[in-house]
């Protein structure tokens, strides 16, 4: 996968809104988060927490392991959340009903 992508799932928006100083030393947003910024705990959408993340499902290799990738790769086999109030499921469902409706 290329980790450019991300399947959508980094805001640069957002990013850049909350971490002034990446926009200050005029680093590529992703590229940050990507090297350092998710080791610092830095989150890349709003939906995403990743010290949460990183504590609940990557405790053993938390400092080699990017959680959005892994998130990426394991949350439909594994049942894993983003964050400790989103409901993988329920927002599944939500979205099929949805669908149906239109």
């Amino acid at each position: 996968m290329c980790s450019s992508d991300l399947s959508g799932l980094f805001d640069w928006d957002w990013y850049m809104e909350r971490n002034a100083d990446i926009v200050a030393s005029g680093a590529d947003p992703l590229k940050h988060w990507l090297s350092t910024g998710w080791q610092e705990g830095r989150k890349p959408n709003p939906h995403f927490d990743t010290s949460w993340y990183v504590r609940q499902y990557l405790s053993d290799s938390s400092d080699t392991l990017n959680p959005l990738l892994h998130y990426i790769h394991c949350h439909a086999s594994m049942d894993v959340e983003p964050n400790s109030e989103f409901n993988t499921r329920k927002y599944q469902i939500g979205r099929a009903s949805c669908r149906e409706r239109v």
